[in-house]
């Protein structure tokens, strides 16, 4: 690839990565906000509880 066709490429990258943490950011923000919301905690997992 020439340096002229890897920059479009690296900037579709770049956008794409961009978008996905911006989404997850939002869909963790939702999350905390329901379960404030609807007052629900989350349970312990009884994997890492000590015996």
């Amino acid at each position: 690839m020439s340096p002229a066709a890897t920059e479009p490429f690296l900037v579709a990258v770049a956008r794409a990565v961009g978008v996905a943490i911006v989404a997850g950011t939002i869909s963790a923000a939702v999350a905390v906000g329901y379960r404030w919301y609807v007052r629900e905690s989350v349970a312990p997992s009884s994997r890492f509880s000590p015996a």
